[in-house]
């Protein structure tokens, strides 16, 4: 997906967590780095299912999308 990352020209969120073990966090500061108009969220205890693990996710999302 790396060939594809520098066409997405959208405001982007990118939630992660850093105890991910199938995608690591380092993937996450790559495309963060790489996709312009983007934030990075990262939850420092979370593991690849981040948004079952952190109550707060939703609400990122919605504050994400209102600004």
């Amino acid at each position: 997906l790396r060939k594809y990352i520098k066409e997405i020209k959208n405001k982007t969120l990118i939630i992660w967590g850093k105890q991910d073990k199938d995608t690591l966090v380092k993937d996450g500061y790559y495309m963060h780095k790489k996709i312009i108009n983007s934030k990075l969220i990262i939850y420092n205890k979370a593991s690849h299912f981040v948004y079952l693990e952190e109550k707060d996710v939703e609400k990122k999302i919605r504050n994400f999308l209102a600004n």
